[in-house]
């Protein structure tokens, strides 16, 4: 009672896809952004999804963990970190102008905004990961 509910969102869909229903689901995925853009403020993205399940690999990889067990693992601890680390301590506050635009801001200079952080983020995170699984580290 009383209390103000946040209206940022953050919703993590993570399911396996068999290779022969690729297609169905990137038409899926496409027909939930057309529909989920139709909603003021929408901003979809999936910044923080990559780096988790890379990170996760990596540090799972050493156990050598039965297919469904590392599976099952690495789906629950994924959604924790998605839910309660990336998206709140990383993502948000990263595009948190772009998410919240000061009201006199006009929309294009916020998404503009917004797309540079995303390209930037985009392009440390790659060198990062090539670094990591190619020079440092090799991917199991």
């Amino acid at each position: 009672m009383g209390r103000l509910l946040d209206p940022l969102v953050t919703v993590v869909v993570t399911h396996p896809v068999r290779p022969n229903q690729i297609d169905d689901f990137l038409d899926w995925q496409h027909h939930m952004v057309q529909e989920e853009s139709k909603f003021e403020e929408f901003r979809g993205t999936e910044l923080g999804l990559y780096p988790t399940v890379v990170l996760l690999t990596l540090a799972l990889s050493p156990l050598h963990l039965r297919l469904w067990i590392g599976l099952l693992v690495g789906k629950l601890l994924s959604s924790f970190i998605m839910s309660f680390l990336t998206m709140p301590y990383y993502v948000n506050p990263l595009l948190g102008r772009w998410l919240r635009p000061p009201p006199h801001e006009p929309a294009a200079r916020s998404n503009l905004h917004g797309l540079g952080v995303v390209a930037v983020a985009m392009v440390f995170w790659a060198a990062v990961f090539y670094l990591v699984t190619v020079r440092f580290w090799t991917l199991p």
